[in-house]
């Protein structure tokens, strides 16, 4: 019987102990659903980023808790899953967020699952986005409005690069001469005429100007798009990009390089980049939207600390 008894104390023991673990893990139950202490450490350590008063702080990391658990509640009362290329960016998310920052993570009481939670709200919250304003939504934003904004958000352009500078004899990259540089500049004047007077297509000139310079183009340019704040493009040449009119050409120095830039009508002539791109300029137009309802939906929410 003093066995039995040793046995059965150390398993009550035992059990207490995980019960208390498990309780200790909670940092809130909201509406229902359990925060644990791992998520909202992630929360507070992204707060951090934005401020150093520790009650905004807490507010906001309180605040995106509250977010996290409507969401959940909203999704389920209205059959709402996360389709699956949304759970597989998910996991490539964490992935890298994961690699570059366990330690960081780590110090903060953030374990990888904490990480993949946090990571899976943002592609809930586009999940949310086309629920109300996808083509397929309850309020859908129309094809030419998302046309509209695509055209307002990017510029679509193709262009033929140039450098202002020159190898010496010393194999050191040096600026041209004056009279060089104009040279350049003349040429590349000379094929924006071209292109604008309708003499050859920015395709056909660009294989010329390689063909001169001993190289084979065997393909047309590619459209690029780029948008304000691309890191690939100073501030300074988007907005030059951005003032050339839709089928005309312009030359654009930036630093050391020269272009001729033909802009596109990306939204008529590139529908294939309009549709890759369309689900980001619905981001643009609607996400504040969405965030605003589930705003307001937290401050229905109730909070167990």
């Amino acid at each position: 019987m003093k066995k039995i008894t040793v046995i059965l104390s150390f398993l009550l023991l035992l059990a207490l102990a995980f019960t208390a673990c498990k309780k200790g893990d909670e940092a809130f139950i909201i509406d229902g659903i359990t925060i644990s202490n791992g998520l909202y450490a992630y929360y507070k350590s992204e707060a951090k980023k934005q401020s150093e008063n520790e009650e905004e702080i807490e507010n906001t990391a309180i605040q995106n808790c509250k977010e996290y658990a409507v969401l959940k509640n909203f999704m389920k009362e209205n059959n709402i899953s996360v389709r699956t290329y949304f759970k597989r960016r998910t996991a490539e998310d964490t992935e890298y967020k994961w690699g570059m920052f366990s330690d960081y993570y780590k110090s903060a009481g953030v374990a990888k699952k904490d990480v993949n939670q946090a990571v899976l709200h943002e592609y809930e919250k586009k999940e949310l986005l086309h629920y109300y304003y996808g083509s397929d939504g309850i309020n859908p934003v129309s094809q030419q409005a998302l046309k509209e904004e695509f055209v307002d958000l990017y510029v679509g352009f193709k262009a033929i690069s140039g450098s202002l500078t020159k190898v010496n004899n010393m194999g050191e990259t040096v600026d041209m001469t004056e009279d060089e540089i104009e040279q350049v500049k003349k040429q590349f004047y000379s094929m924006a005429s071209e292109i604008n007077n309708a003499s050859a297509t920015i395709d056909e000139i660009n294989v010329r100007y390689n063909e001169a310079q001993g190289l084979i183009v065997t393909n047309d340019l590619p459209i690029i798009l780029a948008k304000e704040n691309d890191p690939m493009y100073d501030k300074e040449f988007f907005s030059k990009v951005m003032d050339i009119p839709h089928g005309f050409a312009r030359v654009v120095i930036s630093d050391s390089s020269i272009y001729v830039i033909l802009r596109e009508k990306i939204a008529t002539t590139d529908e294939d980049a309009f549709f890759e791109y369309s689900s980001e300029v619905l981001e643009s137009m609607k996400m504040k939207a969405v965030e605003n309802k589930l705003k307001k939906l937290t401050e229905k929410s109730t909070v167990e600390q």
